[in-house]
């Protein structure tokens, strides 16, 4: 039995539709273990990323922790926008072995590099 061309395409736009409106299928497993461990946690009190504040500049955070084992430029979202002029186009992550790392934003008003997240992490490898 042959169906018209539109109860066809009804057919495969109705299976579209349900499937794009079904429930989330469940989390796998390498998400539930993910969930179950925080990206990055505070430092203890006495370690030296504990005394590096959100807002603080890099000569600061040198003269606090010291250098940096690694650094890398990330690009954002905002580097692929044709008419963003906006200074958060890219980040500075510094990385510190055995200790974690440091995520860096540009200040709209200065242009200085300020701390945007601290990540204290004893499985840092630095690199």
């Amino acid at each position: 039995m042959s169906f018209p061309c539109w109860c066809r395409g009804g057919a495969i736009l109705l299976a579209a539709f349900s499937m794009a409106c079904a429930p989330n299928p469940a989390p796998r497993a390498a998400d539930e273990l993910r969930a179950g461990v925080p990206a990055y946690t505070a430092p203890p009190p006495g370690h030296p990323f504990a005394l590096v504040g959100q807002g603080m500049e890099t000569d600061a955070v040198r003269a606090a922790v010291g250098k940096p084992t690694s650094q890398r430029r990330v690009p954002t979202a905002w580097a692929f926008m044709p008419f963003y002029f906006g200074s958060d186009v890219r980040r500075t992550e510094w990385k510190y072995v055995g200790q974690g790392r440091m995520l860096f934003a540009t200040d709209g008003r200065t242009g200085e590099l300020v701390v945007l997240r601290v990540e204290y992490d004893p499985r840092e490898d630095g690199v």
